[in-house]
């Protein structure tokens, strides 16, 4: 692409005194000589005419007051100089590719070629495996006819060999909460995607020790009534998942104690907790 340097276009006198034809005129012998070798133009006045796109009878000296005369035509020197930049900027571009493409395709080709005629495959060329892996193979026994090289193929080369050890299977994360909730059942949930080995929907099981920890941390609440409301509301709306009971009660116990429901209150004189049905 040819460069356009606009503040040298606007700061240059030659171009400020020229009329808007004759820039257009130099515009194009620009543009014209950036396209050819050496950035040279034809010496021929009626050639340039035509170049520049105008009449014959245009006057081009103050356009070409702007080239100067160089073996075989003119060319602009500032026009020059950037048109062999650019080129040997796009010649070591050009090199550096193929460098890293024979560095890159070139010795991957020859490992191919070498692996295909060592399986019996056809060769770069083609025309089957070469002559020397196949006068090779043809005196060997037939025992060994498979690998004629003889070595191993997972082990041939840089590639260091496969351990032989028995394989380590990476232990299965187990949620916290699990080992929270233990010891008696105090309640039972239904649950999603929890089944028996038969294929029986199984509930989710609250237990003591969870159940402690619930009422621990939220001592100001009846937890056995708010477990009785989160029961609820399961059965009526969206089933959980077993791995995400823990965290779904423990919210439900937030979201209350915000509220300033669900607090340890006497009822009509009795304690709440002794008219409240059992989580089973």
């Amino acid at each position: 692409m040819m460069p356009f340097w606009v503040s040298d276009w606007l700061g240059s006198t030659r171009v400020a005194m020229m009329s808007p034809a004759e820039r257009g005129a130099y515009i194009q012998l620009l543009a014209r000589a950036w396209t050819l070798p050496e950035a040279v133009l034809p010496p021929e006045i009626d050639k340039l005419h035509r170049l520049a796109d105008v009449p014959l009878d245009f006057d081009l000296s103050a356009v070409l007051a702007c080239f100067d005369e160089v073996p075989g035509g003119i060319a602009n020197r500032k026009q020059q100089v950037q048109w062999f930049d650019d080129m040997a900027f796009k010649k070591e571009r050009s090199e550096s590719g193929k460098r890293g493409a024979a560095n890159r395709w070139g010795k991957g080709s020859a490992n191919s070629s070498a692996n295909d005629s060592a399986k019996g495959l056809p060769n770069s060329s083609g025309y089957g495996p070469s002559s020397s892996s196949s006068s090779s193979s043809s005196s060997l026994p037939s025992g060994n006819t498979e690998n004629p090289t003889g070595s191993c193929p997972e082990t041939s080369g840089d590639k260091p060999p496969k351990s032989a050890g028995p394989a380590t299977k990476t232990p299965k994360k187990v949620s916290k909460s699990k080992y929270l909730n233990t010891g008696k059942v105090v309640g039972t949930f239904p649950v999603n995607a929890n089944f028996d080995d038969d294929g029986n929907p199984l509930d989710w099981e609250l237990r003591e020790s969870l159940f402690a920890f619930f009422e621990k941390s939220y001592p100001e609440l009846n937890v056995r009534a708010e477990m009785l409301k989160a029961k609820a509301w399961i059965e009526t709306n969206h089933r959980k998942t077993p791995d995400g009971m823990p965290k779904f009660l423990n919210s439900w116990l937030t979201k209350a104690c915000n509220n300033n429901l669900g607090r340890r209150r006497p009822l009509n004189g009795h304690s709440l907790d002794k008219i409240l049905p059992p989580l089973e």
